[in-house]
């Protein structure tokens, strides 16, 4: 005959899986506000360009709230002064991102104009031709943030000297003393149909390396560990009638 079991925890198994179960919980729900936000910034790059264009005018102050939005810019390219912006992989090859310092008309400052990605060739001392085709009076594109890395190695100062120049990062104060005006801190993301550029698959960075269905995948993942510490929790605790409880 089956013996009776009476739910008996002991104090600091109790304590432990308490704090566990926590721990796990908050993992979980972390995972599940970055996959909230991840959607609404795919959300918001979807609609941000069926919206009329943005103002230059308007982007001199809070221009975090047009960003992906369409703009058109008169000016020109300065060709003889580019950034190649190393480590930039696609489809696991390394290559670079072209970004082109564009002189706006009647102001005289510069925004950079991020012309697509191009391979790196087989020799990293051999940098690629980015030289313009044609002169461009005006440019095309979306309204975004300056290319951001984790972890800022080294001065660009010990970049090597020469145009164009490969980079690890971009710090528009540091270009625009190298450029000798100033630099906005945003960029254009040249639109598709604009001549003078190269791949052009553009999309939140942060989306394509985890989109949100991923971080999903990681939160079931921290909530299933939860139930299944309560599980083994309430079943160590469950003890025969009579038994002595060595634990407490």
């Amino acid at each position: 005959m089956q013996s009776r079991r009476r739910f008996r925890p002991g104090l600091l198994p109790g304590i432990v899986t308490a704090l566990m179960f926590i721990v796990l919980v908050a993992l979980g729900s972390w995972q599940m506000s970055r996959s909230v936000e991840k959607r609404e910034l795919l959300e918001r790059f979807e609609q941000a360009p069926l919206q009329p264009a943005v103002s230059l005018a308007k982007l001199r102050g809070d221009w975090q709230q047009y960003r992906f939005r369409k703009i058109s810019l008169q000016g020109a390219y300065d060709g003889e002064r580019q950034i190649l912006l190393e480590n930039q992989m696609r489809n696991s090859q390394p290559g670079y991102m072209v970004l082109t310092p564009f002189r706006l008309a009647g102001t005289g400052d510069y925004v950079l104009v991020n012309r697509g990605w191009l391979p790196r060739k087989p020799d990293v001392r051999e940098l690629p031709d980015v030289r313009l085709a044609a002169e461009a009076g005006g440019v095309t594109g979306l309204v975004s943030h300056v290319p951001a890395v984790g972890i800022k190695m080294g001065s660009l100062d010990e970049s090597a000297s020469g145009w164009p120049r490969s980079i690890p990062y971009i710090d528009v104060d540091w270009l625009g003393q190298q450029l000798g005006a100033r630099v906005l801190p945003w960029i254009v993301l040249l639109d598709a149909d604009q001549a003078d550029g190269y791949v052009r698959e553009w999309r939140p960075a942060v989306a394509v390396r985890m989109p949100p269905e991923k971080h999903e995948g990681y939160a079931f993942q921290w909530y299933s560990l939860a139930l299944v510490l309560i599980f083994l929790f309430v079943a160590g605790s469950l003890k025969p009638e009579g038994s002595v409880k060595d634990d407490e």
